[in-house]
């Protein structure tokens, strides 16, 4: 357990850190760009999906085979998914972008539906398929180092990327190099990302060889008769915010899909906030699921929700609170429209993410088929229902399309994981288990809604005032009432960071 709560503090810590660069860069990215030029460049972005295409879900499945073989220290088989996988890859990406390659210029203006600065928006989709294809093989690696259980590394790299690329696009746009310079910098960071994953893979797992000739078409057939509903599941999940944008150029206009990436990366950065404390259950899933089969499974998701459940919901009910408030300031009174929306995005999101642990463990139990099932439904839900809705209700009916979608994907999970790991598993029992964190949490939102009335947050000060007071208040009558308890920290820290901290406070 320890080194699951070890790689969960590394993924939280990453996305806390990466949560106030992406704060900071979206409102200089608009300056520089304009409204219509992020948006440009919000919908360019889509061509980078095309990689989903050719994964086969070999990534994630490379995660469970590593972490599989690794606990029987079979580092052959490990060495033969490797390279049975990065001989698929570089096959099938360079095949793909050939195409993309071609069919440039239709992409550009048939399919994205871009009138304006066509030329730039061809360089950015070439320059997107070319980053897709080095980022895929790098993703390769971090799935050695994610098997391998070391999150800490794979986390600093990402860290440091988004750190890296974060400055360049400071310094290109600062130089006015544009749209253009953007895309040189995501291509640097690219090669730069590949070559950490790259030398750490070797750190994180010593025995590692690199050699496409240990290509195997058994190791090929074991993790494609796992992946290939994983395959089809990102398939049918890579659809979501392609189409969502391409449905909102058509009915809105450019300037609407730079609001929505902005609402939508909000919400992305928050949910990856509490998502990277739950990456760490897929390969420990795999091991324990090896080990001693659906029971320990059980006991890692009611761990996984007791610990997290109460954390999540208090970030959520705070956000939703503040992000009209912050959206004026962060952004100026222009963009006011976003408010509704993202708070629409977050409701969504919230439901989704409270099934987030039964869904990964699912997947790394090998029942990857049940979540085929749930994409296929929560796509097809998400664009009937925002279509629908943008249609009769515009831009605020689009958002609550994505929220119907989140509310959905949280019943079709926990219905599949219980069919799954038995019908004595209450699925919905955290609930009854988290009722006070659920009343402390309705409680302080009526109360903080009202005060917010009497005293407008018009300033960042009075933001992060309100926000500790909230927090505060929350953390005390959550001790109080015994939701979390000393053998709880105990448990997330650990023994020995526990025992310093006592040290300390008792000294």
């Amino acid at each position: 357990m320890n080194k699951i709560v070890k790689n969960s503090f590394f993924s939280m810590a990453r996305a806390t850190i990466l949560f106030p660069i992406f704060l900071l860069i979206t409102p200089y990215l608009i300056s520089k760009l304009g409204a219509a030029g992020y948006g440009l460049w919000a919908l360019t972005g889509i061509i980078a999906s095309y990689r989903e295409f050719v994964n086969f879900g070999l990534t994630i499945a490379l995660v469970r085979f590593v972490a599989k073989e690794k606990a029987t220290e079979n580092y052959r088989a490990i060495n033969e998914y490797l390279a049975t996988a990065m001989v698929i890859f570089m096959v099938m990406l360079s095949l793909i972008y050939i195409l993309i390659f071609t069919f440039r210029n239709f992409i550009a203006i048939r399919i994205l539906g871009i009138n304006e600065d066509v030329q730039v928006a061809v360089f950015l989709i070439i320059i997107a398929g070319v980053c897709s294809m080095v980022n895929m093989i790098s993703g390769l690696f971090k799935s050695v180092i994610d098997g391998a259980q070391r999150m800490d590394i794979s986390n600093i790299i990402i860290t440091a990327q988004v750190i890296t690329s974060s400055v360049g696009m400071f310094i290109v746009l600062y130089m006015g190099w544009g749209l253009r310079g953007l895309g040189y910098n995501l291509l640097v960071n690219s090669i730069l990302g590949l070559l950490a994953n790259l030398y750490y893979s070797k750190v994180a797992l010593p025995q590692l060889k690199i050699n496409p000739f240990l290509f195997s078409m058994s190791r090929l057939k074991n993790m494609f008769s796992y992946s290939i509903n994983l395959q089809l599941s990102s398939l049918a999940a890579i659809w979501i915010q392609p189409l969502n944008k391409i449905i909102i150029s058509h009915l809105f206009s450019v300037s609407h899909v730079g609001y929505y990436q902005i609402a939508s990366k909000c919400v992305q950065n928050l949910s990856s906030l509490v998502r990277t404390v739950f990456l760490s259950l897929f390969p420990a899933t795999a091991e324990h699921y090896e080990k001693g089969g659906a029971a320990r499974i059980e006991s890692l998701r009611k761990k996984a929700i007791k610990y997290t459940f109460p954390l999540v919901t208090m970030i959520f009910a705070l956000t939703i609170l503040v992000i009209p408030s912050f959206i004026i300031l962060w952004l100026g009174s222009d963009f006011a429209i976003i408010s509704t929306i993202t708070r629409m995005l977050l409701l969504g999101a919230y439901a989704s993410v409270l099934a987030t642990p039964a869904f990964i463990m699912l997947q790394a139990s090998g029942f990857s088929a049940d979540t085929l099932h749930i994409t296929i439904r929560a796509v097809f839900i998400n664009i009937t229902s925002c279509l629908g809705f943008g249609l009769l209700f515009g831009f605020t009916g689009f958002g609550a399309g994505f929220l119907i979608t989140g509310v959905y994907a949280f019943f079709t999970i926990n219905r599949h994981y219980k069919k799954r790991f038995g019908q004595t598993t209450n699925t919905f029992g955290f609930l009854k288990d988290n009722s006070k964190a659920i009343i402390t949490t309705v409680i302080l939102s009526i109360i903080a809604f009202a005060c917010m009335h009497f005293v407008p947050l018009d300033s960042y000060i009075k933001i992060l005032l309100f926000s500790l007071l909230f927090v505060g208040s929350y953390a005390m009558i959550i001790w109080k009432s015994k939701v979390i308890t000393t053998s709880d920290i105990k448990v997330i820290l650990g023994e020995r960071f526990y025992q310093r901290i006592f040290a300390i406070k008792t000294s």
